[in-house]
């Protein structure tokens, strides 16, 4: 409904922090920080999104594959890798398996204009996994709808603060519907209450 009025793709953010609200560990010793079970729900959760996007950084630091394994799946999401420096390395995941990828490099325009192409191209669901500067970006400009906010049990040793939390949320318009628990770790889902869905 909310693509047949906009033309534009909902948009859904996801990220995951360590205790302290960090989203990388800088430490030589860093590995992933959620649970199994975690990454299990991540994969059945991307089953209900036409897309997801990425900035370069996250290619640039841990070459995903983004796409849709732990679960059975008909489909696998569209790609998205805005990168307007042309910064991601040629052989990264993303642009050599047998999934498609839509790598946005000099030509990107801004995010309003990529929700406009989106629309056109009937992508009705996206979902953002990249990094804080990424989700910012999406944030600033209210265009996001649901937030999902991973909170793992791991500190990081060297962390990376994202500045994204509960009360920076509450204070640019987003309210906690409710808490789930994907795994070991809490997640706080929460809505943009400026935003009209349908």
């Amino acid at each position: 409904m909310h693509w047949c009025k906009h033309r534009k793709p909902i948009i859904t953010v996801k990220l995951a922090v360590d205790q302290n609200g960090s989203v990388d560990d800088l430490s030589s010793k860093s590995t992933r920080f959620t649970s199994e079970e975690c990454l299990n729900k991540v994969h059945d959760f991307r089953k209900d999104f036409d897309a997801i996007l990425v900035g370069a950084n996250t290619v640039i630091r841990d070459n995903p594959q983004l796409t849709i394994r732990r679960v059975p799946s008909d489909r696998q999401p569209l790609r998205i890798v805005v990168d307007p420096n042309n910064r991601i390395d040629s052989s990264s995941i993303l642009l050599n398996d047998e999934f498609e990828t839509l790598h946005l490099a000099s030509e990107f325009n801004g995010i309003s204009s990529l929700l406009n192409k989106l629309g056109d191209m009937e992508i009705q669901t996206l979902l953002v996994e990249g990094g804080p500067t990424t989700i910012r970006h999406f944030l600033d400009e209210g265009h996001v709808s649901r937030f999902y906010l991973v909170n793992s049990e791991i500190t990081h040793s060297e962390p990376v603060d994202s500045g994204i939390n509960k009360e920076m949320l509450e204070n640019i318009g987003f309210e906690l519907l409710n808490i789930e628990e994907w795994g070991e770790e809490i997640v706080e889902v929460f809505s943009n209450k400026r935003i009209i869905s349908v």
